[in-house]
């Protein structure tokens, strides 16, 4: 990871495992805006910033990483046709990718287009609207 992606992109502030006092870690909150308690993840997660998130979704829209068929099979569920594969999902004219993901408190979304280099990214310590926030920001840019 650190040798073909970590390093070649750049990325500055991605740590494996960060401990719960590493300075750029951020902590999550419940409903009720309180403190929550945190756990840690299975052992080998990746914490990202947002900019080296933006590195990472650049990288693989320019093939940088892999090429455009196999981002194109991986963005595809080959078992279940409306549900998101791995990497995320595309639509049907692979003009958009859509990819989140949520632990615990915690939650993020992206919607990227190929063609523009737009990259709208959305990370929350305080799981809530996500998913809707970032798609009505797509569409006021769009429209």
């Amino acid at each position: 990871m650190k040798e073909n992606i970590i390093l070649p992109l750049k990325m500055k502030d991605a740590v494996f495992d960060p401990n719960f006092n590493y300075p750029n870690r951020t902590r999550c909150f419940n409903e009720d805006k309180k403190n929550s308690l945190e756990i840690n993840p299975s052992k080998g997660w990746l914490w990202v910033s947002i900019d080296d998130l933006n590195k990472w979704i650049s990288a693989l829209h320019s093939y940088e990483l892999i090429s455009e068929a196999s981002l194109k099979t991986i963005l595809r569920n080959q078992y279940f046709k409306d549900y998101p594969a791995i990497l995320g999902s595309s639509d049907d004219l692979f003009l958009t990718h859509i990819h989140g993901g949520q632990f615990y408190q915690f939650e993020t979304r992206f919607i990227s287009e190929f063609e523009n280099d737009l990259n709208i990214i959305l990370m929350s310590n305080n799981k809530n609207q996500v998913r809707e926030i970032v798609q009505s920001l797509y569409e006021i840019i769009e429209n």
